[in-house]
């Protein structure tokens, strides 16, 4: 439930140099793996993250999910406030049932899990200006979480740092997107 221990949890699962890549709270837990082994990067793509702690009036808000989670209604909870917010634009209803399906797939202690790490990241905004490998910045031109300014922030916080945008959708771009997701990941994996 803290951002640094999924980082060193990667870290002690995989040996040998990194290409990173993560999406929403991975990207954060891959900004977590460059501060605490910038060795063992070799390049890195954040899709949809943001590199700001999480505000005060936004824990609060977690917390009451927690609780929401925890007492049975998870599914009400994510469909009423988590669904509106992550898709930016007209999507076949088979995506937010499939966001749904695997929040109540992973469960209540999944979601408190994932919360609180959210709840625990560290303001990487300081320390992104000593990344030094090939990095992706992938915003998506309405994501509703993570802004296009937000992305904008942390591509040029990262010496040459690249950063694309998604056109027509939101947060869940990989989702919504896949081409293009999977057509800037390519780039970046080409770059020397």
């Amino acid at each position: 439930d803290h951002v640094d221990a999924m980082a060193d949890g990667i870290l002690g699962a995989v040996p040998g140099p990194l290409a990173v890549a993560g999406f929403s709270l991975g990207g954060i837990v891959a900004m977590a793996l460059v501060r605490r082994a910038p060795g063992r990067v070799a390049r890195l793509a954040l899709l949809n993250p943001t590199a700001r702690p999480d505000p005060q009036e936004r824990q609060a808000i977690r917390h009451r999910q927690i609780a929401e989670a925890e007492a049975g209604r998870l599914g009400e909870m994510v469909a009423a406030e988590l669904l509106p917010r992550y898709f930016g634009g007209p999507v076949a209803d088979s995506l937010p049932r499939a966001v749904l399906d695997m929040a109540l797939s992973l469960g209540p202690a999944v979601f408190r899990t994932q919360s609180r790490a959210l709840m625990s990241r560290a303001d990487a905004r300081a320390w992104l200006p000593q990344v030094r490998v090939p990095t992706l910045v992938l915003a998506a031109e309405h994501d509703a979480l993570c802004s296009v300014a937000i992305h904008r922030e942390i591509a040029d916080a990262i010496p040459g740092a690249r950063m694309e945008i998604i056109p027509g959708c939101g947060h869940m771009a990989p989702m919504e997107a896949p081409a293009a997701v999977t057509n800037a990941l390519n780039r970046w994996l080409a770059e020397p």
